[in-house]
């Protein structure tokens, strides 16, 4: 069983627009996961350490600093990506 970091009720995911990274908005991790896309197979590996989320504390859930520490994601409920795939945005 994999334990990925900050998807506590996933609400919204988009993709980059080049398809190699899927961003998923959680709602009550008040965080923003982060994974690589293989393009061969399509499969999905959360990026390590801070860079697989952020999250309004740093923190998964009040569990330790596993995540980058970011301002306004409470309640994180959409996440887009800029045309260019330079910018990640969420709504919270």
């Amino acid at each position: 069983m994999r334990c990925w970091r900050g998807l506590r009720e996933a609400v919204f995911l988009t993709m980059s627009p080049d398809g190699t990274n899927l961003y998923v908005a959680s709602q009550l991790s008040d965080a923003v996961a982060v994974f690589a896309r293989n393009a061969m197979t399509g499969e999905l590996t959360q990026l390590r350490g801070v860079a697989g989320c952020v999250s309004e504390d740093g923190s998964d859930d009040g569990m330790a600093m596993l995540c980058a520490d970011g301002n306004g994601l409470l309640g994180a409920i959409a996440v887009t990506v800029s045309p260019d795939g330079l910018n990640v945005y969420a709504a919270s």
